[in-house]
């Protein structure tokens, strides 16, 4: 199984770049290992959008702690 996402950094936003790489990404892994996830923070929404467009859907949620005080 592998895990997907993609980080763009805020001046390379809104051009494309994340759907393009998530696309051959996702393509890659699909043929390597046959079972994908989609992996984004809740509170990201451009993320949850790319991942919907792509063809995934929400099943799910992940919690994530910071134990450092």
């Amino acid at each position: 199984m592998a895990h997907c996402g993609v980080a763009v950094i805020a001046e390379h936003r809104g051009r494309g770049l994340g759907r393009s790489v998530a696309s051959a990404a996702v393509g890659h892994a699909l043929g390597e290992y046959g079972v994908v996830q989609w992996r984004s923070r809740d509170t990201n929404t451009a993320s949850t959008r790319l991942g919907a467009r792509l063809g995934f859907a929400l099943l799910g949620t992940q919690t994530a702690f910071d134990l450092h005080p």
